[in-house]
């Protein structure tokens, strides 16, 4: 029963954390279309941490699936 409860619990946090990385992506992305061409560097800096963030979000989703 306890087992059975702190693999809830740490499901429970890698989905929270998981949905928080998609959250920051969804926030980066609306960014990049507010700044538009105006600042290309920043786009540039924010699609890295794009990738980084999926990166994140792709290896938590498998842990959760497992």
């Amino acid at each position: 029963m306890q087992e059975q409860l702190n693999h809830d619990r740490v499901i429970a946090k890698l989905q929270h954390f998981a949905d928080s990385i998609r959250q920051r992506k969804l926030e980066k992305e609306s960014l990049v279309i507010v700044i538009g061409d105006k600042e290309k560097s920043l786009k540039e800096q924010i699609s890295v941490y794009e990738e980084i963030l999926e990166e994140y979000y792709t290896f938590f989703e498998e842990i959760l699936s497992r």
